[in-house]
């Protein structure tokens, strides 16, 4: 039993189980220096114990961070805005779908997970998406403590279990054999003091990025505010067209009903004087006939003139 092949062991076994899993991998070790350091792999954190899940049961999706993470990069460096928020969205959106498999994952094994612990599982898949060294360490599932903006914390919160990478950058105090691959405290201490220098150093870089992007995401924020404020106003506005539209429409209608009551009125008043014109014809010649009528009466009525008798 190595320490790579017992690592991966621990790293992936219950975390209530981690203890008793590691010590008896340790007891396993076919040499005393093998078992020390099996005995010396820590236990994780509930989120980094949640990530080092996520890298077993879920690497296509834990290994598209460092690719969006790179493609955002690639796209802040050619000043592409656009390509820049949509990759941004797909990253919030796969960020979010790896920590509702996460939840899943604590639910399954009974393992209670808190909202801090949930934010720091976040923040360490962010800092997978925005920079290298951070998402190798996420994808190789032994995470013992979650990375963070700020830094990554200690070597051992690396989950580096093999010192070969740190090896390079170490002093060798004394020579070894061919085939020697062995690294003595001191060594060992140096090679992770010297790869968590340069590691922090390119994560000050990369918070700076991180500050700027930020200030563009509250700035991106307050326009969409206003865009959204905007949108609401037209959605209002177009409302108050459509009723007024409405209201013309009415209005018209209801003035075109008042003009064909207006036109029927007219030609109800035209009839009518026409009628009066016809009445009053007919009044006059009832008069001269009622004229002559009395004329007549009254000369029935009147005795013939005396005649002189006869013979005188």
């Amino acid at each position: 039993m190595d320490v790579d092949a017992a690592a991966a062991q621990v790293y992936g076994a219950p975390l209530d189980e981690f203890v008793i899993s590691r010590d008896t991998l340790a007891h396993q070790a076919t040499d005393r220096d093998t078992a020390a350091r099996i005995r010396g792999l820590r236990k994780p954190t509930v989120a980094a114990w949640l990530v080092n899940q996520l890298a077993r049961r879920y690497p296509d999706q834990l290994g598209t961070l460092p690719e969006l993470g790179a493609e955002m990069r690639a796209a802040t460096a050619s000043r592409d805005g656009r390509r820049l928020r949509e990759l941004s969205a797909e990253g919030r959106t796969l960020v979010g779908e790896l920590t509702r498999h996460a939840r899943r994952l604590a639910d399954e094994a009974g393992q209670a997970a808190s909202t801090s612990a949930i934010e720091s599982l976040e923040t360490t898949l962010h800092t997978a998406m925005a920079h290298p060294e951070a998402a190798q360490v996420v994808l190789a599932g032994r995470l013992t403590k979650p990375l963070g903006h700020a830094g990554f914390g200690s070597a051992d919160a690396l989950g580096r279990t093999d010192p070969a990478p740190a090896r390079q950058l170490a002093h060798r105090s004394a020579a070894r054999p061919p085939g020697d691959t062995t690294v003595d405290g001191p060594d060992l201490a140096a090679a992770r003091e010297a790869a968590q220098a340069l590691i922090e150093q390119r994560v000050g870089d990369h918070d700076a990025a991180v500050r700027e992007v930020a200030a563009a995401r509250a700035a991106l924020s307050s326009q969409r505010d206003a865009l959204d404020q905007a949108i609401r106003e037209l959605d209002d506005a177009e409302s108050q067209v459509q009723r007024l539209q409405r209201e013309l429409a009415a209005a018209q209608g209801r003035a075109t009903k008042a003009q064909d009551m207006r036109n029927a009125a007219q030609a109800a008043a035209e009839r009518a004087e026409r009628d009066v014109a016809v009445a009053e014809d007919e009044l006059d010649e009832a008069s001269a006939a009622l004229t002559e009528a009395r004329a007549a009466a009254a000369a029935a009525a009147s005795p013939p003139p005396a005649q002189p008798p006869r013979g005188a």
